[in-house]
């Protein structure tokens, strides 16, 4: 493999995701050398723009979490290794700071979040004009002429992911989503649940009245998803009689292996990682030679609420003596222990959880339309 060209492994290395670089850094060979390196340098950077100023500027690395903040430490790390932008607008004012980010990191996707109900027309400009546009979100519900902006990244056929909150997801807002489906570049729709109920039945309903357009792309759910997964039991049981109602149970069957290595070979760029991952269930309806399906996945891990015993005040004095004796573990213990500890988050599987109670309890579910 050594007598491949360099050339050939740096690309490789570039299309590769954290997750495949972290497997690829076992490898022996000049592939393995530049995978490791490449997985040790891949970062992203987080920025805020309030009132025309960069604020709160952070690179942030893949492989540990460390972030640095100086503008020494952040010009020191090679721009090619910064594969994501995160820029958190907070405002709709005029700016040449989401430009002059971008410049200095030509080799990034750039991903931008509005905290406001407003975007300007400088922005809406920009973003039609960059080749690697990321995902935008949209917190707030945009008022009449930020909508009317927004268009012209729709009419352009420009986003390939959108996420927006159950707070946006209002008026004639509630069009976007279903017009984005419908485009071939689209991929992903992300609804962040903040309160009340996500509009999960309505994308569902879109679905079945234009399965051919929506098909291969992805639809997340983030967050409190118990009265979502509640209306995805609604939607199976449409039509159905009480004598036949059918169960989530019955509704959906765990894919088969090869029905999974299908569906991570065609819908790879959509599907959504989980710590711990279930297996794909299959939806299906129609008649046979035309039925359409849904691929739903989810997060089987619950989150861990910690609690901190209070420590009494007669134990003070010797907590502070325990903590002097103890040995401070050395550098390469530490490292090694986190060697050890480092997980990436994990594609569905046929060997991910089938146990489909755990669906109501999950604060990331993934839906694929296939």
């Amino acid at each position: 493999m050594n007598r491949i060209p360099t050339a050939f492994y740096d690309h490789l290395c570039d299309i590769s995701s954290t997750s495949e670089l972290w497997a690829a850094k076992e490898l022996c060979g000049k592939y393995g050398k530049l995978a490791r390196f490449a997985f040790e340098h891949r970062a992203e950077y987080y920025v805020e723009v309030v009132d025309g100023r960069e604020e709160h500027g952070l690179l942030m690395y893949d492989c540990n979490d460390r972030d640095v903040d100086t503008l020494e430490e952040i010009e020191a790390v090679p721009k090619k290794f910064v594969r994501k932008v995160w820029m958190n607008k907070l405002d709709a004012k005029e700016e040449k700071v989401s430009q002059k980010v971008i410049q200095r990191f030509p080799y990034a996707y750039y991903n931008f979040l509005f905290k406001s109900s407003s975007i300007n027309e400088a922005w809406v400009d920009l973003a039609y004009s960059l080749k690697r546009l990321g995902s935008v979100t949209i917190t707030e519900e945009l008022d009449e002429a930020s909508l009317h902006l927004f268009q012209k990244l729709l009419i352009g056929r420009k986003l390939l992911m959108l996420s927006i909150t159950t707070d946006a997801y209002k008026g004639a807002a509630m069009e976007v989503p279903k017009a984005l489906l419908c485009q071939d570049q689209f991929l992903l729709l992300e609804i962040i649940k903040l309160r009340g109920r996500a509009p999960f039945r309505q994308i569902l309903d879109f679905w079945a009245e234009n399965s051919d357009k929506l098909r291969g792309k992805g639809f997340l759910l983030r967050d409190g998803c118990y009265s979502d997964v509640t209306q995805l039991e609604e939607f199976f049981t449409r039509g159905s009689t009480a004598a036949d109602l059918p169960t989530v149970q019955e509704a959906l069957e765990p894919c088969t292996e090869d029905e999974h290595r299908l569906i991570r070979m065609q819908h790879f760029d959509v599907l959504q990682p989980f710590d711990k991952p279930s297996c794909f269930f299959k939806y299906e309806e129609g008649e046979e030679g035309s039925k359409r399906r849904i691929y739903i996945s989810f997060e089987c891990r619950q989150p861990v609420l910690t609690q901190v015993a209070p420590l009494a005040l007669d134990d003070q004095g010797d907590s502070d003596s325990d903590d002097e004796d103890a040995e401070e573990p050395s550098d390469d213990e530490t490292d090694e222990e986190s060697e050890k500890e480092t997980t990436w988050p994990l594609l569905p599987s046929y060997y991910g959880e089938k146990n489909l109670t755990l669906m109501k309890d999950t604060t990331l579910l993934h839906v694929l339309f296939g």
